[in-house]
């Protein structure tokens, strides 16, 4: 499984029209509503599931929260990107800040 925090539409575009066909998530501190209308605006998906962490404790379960408040934003996600097997972290590429340096599909595809 690969799971992706934070979500940018070149990852999503890249991943989603991937040849990856094994479960994928996209994980997003944000409510299920926007996660349900991302997920529709890629109607050929069949393998990635939009996940909604809307009180973001999922996100700070692992330890990947940013905090933007100063900013209006509130706590956010980090950019992340994990490789899963048997729910068990396998590779974690996080960014800092608002770098986009080491999450994109094509980083973590590299691992498999």
């Amino acid at each position: 499984m690969i799971c992706f925090g934070s979500l940018l539409y070149s990852c999503l575009y890249e991943f989603v029209y991937s040849d990856q066909k094994m479960l994928n998530a996209f994980v997003a501190v944000n409510d299920p509503f926007v996660m349900k209308a991302w997920g529709k605006t890629y109607q050929e998906n069949k393998h990635v599931k939009f996940v909604a962490d809307g009180s973001g404790e999922y996100t700070h379960l692992l330890g990947l929260e940013l905090d933007l408040k100063d900013k209006g934003l509130g706590i956010r996600s980090r950019r992340f990107a994990l490789l899963l097997d048997n729910l068990k972290v396998t590779v974690a590429n996080v960014e800092n800040g608002g770098e986009f340096t080491v999450s994109s599909a094509e980083d973590i595809l590299k691992a498999l």
